[in-house]
């Protein structure tokens, strides 16, 4: 369906796909002036795709605290940034290299933190309180280390040492 508003100078391409459900009607809308995909690559590669974009950005902002921004200067607050960009990067590489085939392959970023990295810190602090001759019975670090790499993991090294 073709559809040019007032202020527009053309005609564009519309797709619109409809949802009918018990809830109410959901109806969605794209306008594009791409002519050669058809509406359903047009609404699964670009719609559909822009709204996980959308969920990536939600993660960095709310898992990775990006939008603290409130700094007076301007190099804090990119500083800040990078910080948060790094560590996204960082997780993105842990998922993709040491945790494919795992359960946590496409976990969010607030997830690997609560589940790897503050377990870890748990387990360090509680075996540093109990002193060196204690075993810690539930100690993280040890259990990472004990899973074994899945194959696509074989050319990195292993981080942690039991």
């Amino acid at each position: 369906m073709d559809y040019q508003a007032g202020s527009w100078p053309a005609a564009y391409w519309v797709v619109h796909k409809a949802d009918v459900m018990s809830l109410g009607d959901n109806p969605r809308f794209v306008v594009t002036s791409l002519t050669e995909p058809t509406a359903e690559a047009i609404y699964r590669d670009l719609y559909c795709a822009s709204g996980q974009d959308e969920n990536y950005i939600k993660a960095v902002k709310n898992d990775l605290a990006s939008d603290r921004t409130s700094d007076h200067g301007f190099i804090a607050n990119h500083l800040r940034l990078f910080y948060a960009c790094a560590a996204y990067n960082l997780i993105h590489s842990l998922r993709e290299h040491t945790l494919c085939h795992t359960e946590l392959a496409k976990a969010q970023p607030m997830t690997l933190i609560l589940k790897l990295f503050k377990l870890a810190v748990r387990g360090v602090v509680q075996y540093n309180r109990q002193g060196p001759d204690q075993t810690v019975i539930c100690n993280p670090v040890v259990q990472i280390a004990a899973l074994k790499q899945p194959v696509c993991c074989a050319q990195f090294p292993v981080i942690f040492q039991g």
